[in-house]
């Protein structure tokens, strides 16, 4: 996981006009962005991270650029730094909520999704707003599961105190062009086959605190 130009272009057009305060990354976010990449975020966003630098963690990007006060991260082991340490397979039990909650891929890895979509939902305030960026198509074999627009459309509903700002694909790595799907024009039941390897980008607000509830596809129901 990390943060590659890809992902810094979509958290730039979706979430940067936003104030948030505390933001929590599901694993800990590095950069991890080609030479090439570097320069172009150099030229496009006047942000330096230096020739000679392979990787380093994301945090100052989020503060400096996006005017994230606070950065906290989840994961299953300290060994990458996260601040809170626990396995997203299990029910969380900790007070402290945010506004921001970033998903540049680790779901996918997780073998229980609805523990850590409720671990998510438990964790983000009213009001807050969560952004996925997950493996959609032709990753066989990278993660434990990929994931549909479907699946979205089903989980961030209004009547589940969700509001879905934004849904679009794109081919992995291509940080140019982004194919947003226009909400009014899918149900639950988005097909889409491709060839080439897809990311998924979502970006929902909660709306509402309501119980996180089961999700059924429509059509087979």
């Amino acid at each position: 996981m990390g943060l590659d130009l890809q992902a810094f272009t979509f958290l730039n057009s979706t979430i940067k006009k936003s104030n948030y305060s505390n933001l929590l990354c599901i694993g800990r976010q590095g950069i991890s962005m080609s030479q090439s990449d570097k320069y172009r975020l150099k030229k496009i966003y006047k942000i330096d991270l230096g020739v000679n630098i392979d990787y380093r963690w994301a945090d100052d990007i989020f503060i400096h650029h996006f005017g994230i006060s606070h950065v906290s991260s989840i994961d299953y082991s300290p060994y990458e730094g996260a601040d809170i340490i626990h396995d997203l397979n299990k029910k969380i039990e900790i007070k402290k909520k945010f506004d921001l909650i970033i998903d540049l891929g680790t779901s996918e890895h997780v073998f229980n999704v609805y523990s850590a979509f409720n671990n998510y939902h438990n964790l983000l305030k009213t009001g807050g707003t969560i952004a996925h960026m997950l493996p959609c198509n032709s990753f066989c074999g990278h993660g434990l599961y990929q994931f549909s627009p479907s699946f979205f459309v089903s989980l961030y509903q209004k009547s589940r105190g969700y509001s879905l700002e934004f849904i679009a694909l794109s081919e992995a790595k291509n940080s140019r062009y982004f194919y947003q799907i226009e909400k009014n024009n899918i149900d639950d039941k988005f097909v889409f086959r491709g060839s080439k390897p897809m990311v998924i980008f979502v970006v929902a607000k909660k709306i509402a605190n309501l119980n996180f509830n089961l999700i059924y596809q429509g059509d087979y129901i």
